[in-house]
């Protein structure tokens, strides 16, 4: 793939100027371990003529560094003033350090997070920690009572208020942090 135009901004995020980019091919700036996935995107792509995908890929800056990148390819191949691919795409690089970080911060910390079906007052565990350990699913009705009935007793108002704007409907979702 060879690059025929790029904004500005690309420049200005990996480092180059506009013309050492024109006309440079795209794939070389994709570390090596992602261009299958590039290159199976483009090619469901073209067997698909005039539609678009999104993807995620890293690409190499001037100074040897990566950055992660978010685009929407569109075919334009029958497009006589694009004749081509177009692919449209912004930094996640400061997203995807911080989505690292949390995931190995929930790994190494005793963090919990949860789901909870109100209806059906289901839990849904969203990472193995500590109180999944201890409590289990928390699917039997006397789950949600141990659960309740463990909540450090300092948190236990702002907890129990939380809960009830859910069950009232007057809250559609709740972000409470608190101890077992």
């Amino acid at each position: 793939l060879r690059l025929t135009f790029e904004g500005s901004s690309s420049g200005t995020l990996l480092g180059y100027e506009p013309q050492e980019l024109a006309g440079r091919r795209l794939l070389r700036l994709i570390p090596a371990e992602q261009r299958h996935q590039v290159l199976d995107m483009l090619r469901v792509l073209l067997r698909h003529r005039g539609h678009e995908r999104q993807f995620t890929f890293m690409l190499r800056a001037r100074d040897g560094s990566t950055r992660w990148m978010e685009a929407v390819a569109t075919d334009l191949s029958n497009d006589p003033d694009v004749g081509g691919i177009l692919i449209n795409a912004r930094d996640i690089t400061q997203r995807k350090v911080i989505e690292d970080e949390f995931a190995l911060a929930l790994d190494g910390g005793e963090v919990s997070l949860w789901d909870q079906d109100l209806d059906t007052r289901q839990l849904r565990w969203l990472n193995d920690c500590g109180p999944h350990r201890l409590f289990g699913d928390l699917i039997a009705p006397e789950g949600e009572a141990l659960w309740i009935s463990n909540i450090h007793p300092d948190d236990a108002t702002v907890v129990r208020k939380a809960y009830e704007e859910l069950e009232s409907g007057r809250a559609d979702h709740a972000h409470v942090e608190y101890r077992l």
